[in-house]
């Protein structure tokens, strides 16, 4: 009669809110009166933390399902994987600036000494800072910023979610 469930229908004779053994006609009536005092928010305690329970839930489970697509989509990688993929590519970069100036050797220009020596000194400078960006404490900063600043939007978006109406 009313488009609820049966077994929302069970719930609520578990939770005594629908007589067992009750006409129709009242429990009509109660599930009226219970939308009622949900509706201006004198519910029971019981229910209320039901509810918050659903609503937690449901957040949840988006979330999770966010996690999905935004795997599925390549936009998500686990931590050791972009930790490995950055070591890589560090060894890559360290190797061929280190092989920089014996290069340029090669090629067959003239460096004095000092020239050598500043370059390889400004190299091993760049080399070393890459290095260093491209470890897991680097990479755990970046997400952990990019956590902030996802509970920073969860909290905006909770705000916005209880000032509106129900």
């Amino acid at each position: 009669m009313v488009g609820i469930s049966q077994q929302a229908v069970g719930q609520m004779v578990s939770a005594d809110i629908l007589k067992r053994g009750a006409r129709g006609d009242e429990w009509l009536i109660a599930y009226c009166e219970r939308l009622r005092e949900q509706a201006a928010g004198r519910a029971s305690e019981e229910s209320l933390n039901l509810m918050r329970a659903n609503t937690a839930l449901s957040v949840s489970r988006h979330r999770a399902q966010e996690l999905k697509n935004a795997i599925s989509e390549k936009q998500y990688a686990p931590v050791a994987l972009l930790t490995e993929v950055l070591a890589s590519a560090a060894s890559i970069v360290a190797t061929s600036l280190d092989s920089l100036i014996p290069t340029m050797m090669r090629a067959g220009l003239a460096l004095t000494d000092a020239q050598r020596t500043h370059i390889a000194t400004v190299v091993a400078r760049a080399r070393n800072e890459w290095v260093d960006n491209a470890t897991d404490s680097a990479l755990l900063d970046l997400l952990d910023e990019t956590a902030e600043h996802d509970a920073t939007a969860t909290t905006t978006d909770d705000s916005d979610e209880d000032s509106k109406p129900t």
